[in-house]
This record gives C-alpha cells, sequence and structure tokens, in this order.
C-alpha cells in the first residue's frame, strides 16, 4: 500500500469524527432550546382538597324483627260462675270490647273503670240481712255494756255498804242479820255482774262473727265485679252481656291460645319488644346502645 493511501484514510475517519461531533453538538442545542421554551409556558394550579383523617368505629347494624308489647298485663275473671249483666262503656257509650281504652284508679279514685258485673242480687240479699244482723247484735253489746257498768256499781256500793256494817258490827252498833243482809247484797251484785260480762262477751262475738259473715259477703260482691287495674287497652274480651261467665274458661269460637281470662289489659305507657338476634351478632351487641323502631321497610 503506498503512503498516498494511507493518508487518504486517516483524512476520511477525521471527517467522519468531526461530522459525529457537529452532529451532537446540534442535537444538544436544540434540547436545551426546546427546554427553554417548555419552562416559558405558564402551568395552571391544580386544585386539592386537604382533609383531616381520624380514627373511628365503623358502625354495623343489626336488624330484626318482633312484635310491640305492652310490659305491663292483667288477666281479670271472675271468681264464681254466673250470668254477666253489666259491660262497661266506652266514651261514646257503645260496650266495651277488644281495642277500648280504659283507665284505672287515679288521685280522686281508689278504683278504675268498671268493666263488667255478674248478678249479685242474692249477694246483695244476703248483705242487707247481715247488716240488721249485725245492728241488733251491736245494740245488744250496747244494752249488755251499759248493765255491766250498772252491775260494777252496784258491786261496789254493795261492798262499800258490807264494810261500813262490818265496822259498825265489830263495834257492836249493828245485828248480825243486817251484816248477813250485806253479804248477800255483794255476792248478788257480783252474780248480775258475771251475768252482764257473759252477754257482753256473747254480744260481742255475735258482733264479730256477723263482722266476719259482712266482710266476706262484701268480697264476694266485690269480686262480681271487674275494675280497671290501670290505664291501657283491652286486648282480649270473652265475656258478653247476658252470657255465662266461666272461671277460667274464655268464650267459645275464640283462639285456644288466648289466656283463660275474663279480660285482658295491656297498659300502654310501658313496651318492651321481643326480637331473635342471632348468636354471630347479638354478640356485638352492648347494653345502653341505642335502638331504632320502624314500622316498615321504608321507614329505615
Amino acid at each position: 500500500m503506498g503512503c498516498s493511501e494511507i493518508v487518504g484514510n486517516r483524512l476520511n475517519r477525521k471527517r467522519l469524527l468531526w461530522i459525529c461531533i457537529l452532529f451532537l453538538m446540534l442535537v444538544l442545542v436544540y434540547q436545551l432550546n426546546h427546554q427553554k421554551a417548555s419552562s416559558d409556558k405558564i402551568i395552571s394550579p391544580v386544585s386539592v382538597n386537604i382533609r383531616e383523617v381520624k380514627l373511628t368505629n365503623m358502625n354495623h347494624w343489626v336488624i330484626s324483627e318482633g312484635t310491640l308489647e305492652g310490659q305491663r298485663k292483667a288477666c281479670l275473671s271472675f271468681d264464681r260462675s254466673d250470668t254477666v249483666v253489666y259491660i262497661g262503656k266506652t266514651k261514646q257509650g257503645d260496650d266495651l270490647r277488644e281495642g277500648s281504652m280504659v283507665f284505672g284508679p287515679g288521685d280522686d279514685l281508689s278504683m278504675g273503670q268498671l268493666l263488667a258485673q255478674i248478678d249479685h242480687r242474692e249477694v246483695i240479699s244476703k248483705i242487707t240481712a247481715l247488716e240488721a244482723q249485725l245492728l241488733s247484735a251491736k245494740n245488744r253489746k250496747q244494752e249488755a255494756t251499759a248493765r255491766r257498768m250498772l252491775a260494777m256499781n252496784e258491786v261496789d256500793l254493795a261492798k262499800q255498804t258490807l264494810q261500813r256494817i262490818e265496822h259498825l258490827y265489830q263495834q257492836g252498833f249493828t245485828a248480825q242479820e243486817q251484816r248477813e243482809q250485806a253479804n248477800l247484797k255483794v255476792k248478788n251484785a257480783e252474780m248480775l255482774l258475771t251475768s252482764a260480762i257473759s252477754q257482753v262477751n256473747i254480744a260481742t262475738h255475735d258482733v264479730q262473727q256477723i263482722t266476719a259473715n259482712l266482710n266476706q259477703s262484701t268480697v264476694i260482691l266485690e269480686k262480681s265485679s271487674l275494675f280497671a287495674p290501670f290505664d291501657g287497652v283491652i286486648t282480649a274480651m270473652n265475656i258478653r252481656k247476658h252470657s255465662h261467665s266461666q272461671p277460667n274458661m274464655a268464650l267459645a269460637g275464640h283462639n285456644i291460645q288466648t289466656p283463660p281470662c275474663d279480660i285482658t289489659i295491656m297498659e300502654l305507657h310501658h313496651y318492651e319488644l321481643p326480637l331473635e338476634i342471632p348468636d354471630h351478632e347479638a354478640q356485638i351487641l352492648r347494653e345502653g346502645q341505642t335502638v331504632y323502631l320502624a314500622a316498615n321497610q321504608a321507614d329505615l
């Protein structure tokens, strides 16, 4: 290979190197110009909302269904069988029935609303007779008490007379006969006192016996009527006017699960809601948590 060829190859390599360097410079100048142009553009700000995040409890709803019931109920029944002669009235004057509101005792009422009565004419007749007997027995007791007081006074007077005559007899100023008569008067007065005390005891026993019978008849009369024990609503009415009340027997045609009461009343001031909740959900419930009630799905 000649010297001229070696010199030519070297020149070509230098040219290629300078061309590459020039190309890289052009690229670098282009990028610098592009970055400067981009930096001159106005970037619009982006809106950012800042919220504080705190730890809190998560709500978990436990949903169940149940029937709202009164906490307090009263089962009212007559203690004896007889004909129902009266059914209480509503404010509108209609006979009481299931769903009727009734009122109980108040500040000025010792008894609640009269709900029903069974025939009590025989009881009233018996009470009238007992009241007459009681009045007679009390009069006898009063008379016997007066006779007892009189007999006690006679005994005291006879004893004082005997003591006076005994003193005179000891001094020889009176005869033995007068002393014996005075002693006899004391004994007679004591016998009269014993008889008067016996009559008082008999009259007292008669008064007590008649009073007990009268109280028993009065209780029977009270049990001939059913009164509302508190404000509430009638949930079961198993008797009707002119029907025959049977203790612990429901009216024919009523559901067999109806309590064996003539009248059942439920209080309206305090309620309870029995619910059936699965075990895995019941475990997360705690006493004192708020319960929300809804009558239908739309209220949830």
